[in-house]
């Protein structure tokens, strides 16, 4: 019913089925083991907090994280007002004020010296964002803490996405971020 409900929210059907299903019937078989035949927000919490654990475990991605915790967050909503939010592309990730501050700098940075097309100002900004998520996730709470092992696993879970095309230009994107923040002083070295 939920699957169904996002087609109608404007879902393409093999999105919905091929990436939100799974997460849906996990959640219906945790209410089931409970012995809940309606919805209960307990158990959705449960869910997300387990999909936390297997992250801090090393289990599971950030992005795969964020991605179950969105995705009981609109199951939630659905079953108490019964509508399936879409989830809107280009989503910003929570960020510091630090890391918020310097991801515009950057963003207006590189968009003014490279003259990129709106398109790819977008991608970066959300690539740069993403990043920034990812490292201060991962306990970098400042930019003079970043090492090269970070930013390494950083590219290992690119890597573990798949497109190979698509990790070039960021691994691209992410030299020339750390040459620019070096050169403006805003990391102690090279990475």
């Amino acid at each position: 019913e939920a699957v169904r409900a996002m087609i109608v929210q404007g879902y393409k059907p093999i999105t919905a089925w091929s990436q939100y299903e799974s997460n849906l019937v996990v959640i219906v078989k945790m209410h089931e083991k409970c012995g809940y035949s309606e919805f209960n927000e307990d158990v959705l919490q449960d869910y997300s907090r387990k999909a936390e654990s297997r992250y801090k475990k090393g289990e599971i991605s950030y992005s795969h994280y964020r991605f179950i915790a969105g995705a009981a967050e609109r199951f939630s909503e659905y079953a108490k007002c019964g509508i399936w939010r879409k989830r809107k592309s280009g989503i910003k990730p929570e960020l510091s004020e630090y890391y918020e501050n310097i991801s515009n700098e950057l963003i207006a940075h590189f968009s003014k010296i490279r003259s990129w097309s709106k398109s790819t100002v977008e991608a970066y900004t959300g690539f740069i964002r993403n990043h920034f998520a990812w490292i201060e996730a991962n306990g970098y709470y400042n930019l003079k803490d970043v090492d090269g092992k970070a930013v390494r696993e950083y590219m290992l879970e690119l890597l573990s996405k798949g497109n190979c095309c698509v990790l070039a230009s960021r691994r691209g994107w992410l030299k020339q971020t750390y040459a620019y923040m070096y050169q403006a002083e805003m990391i102690p070295k090279l990475i």
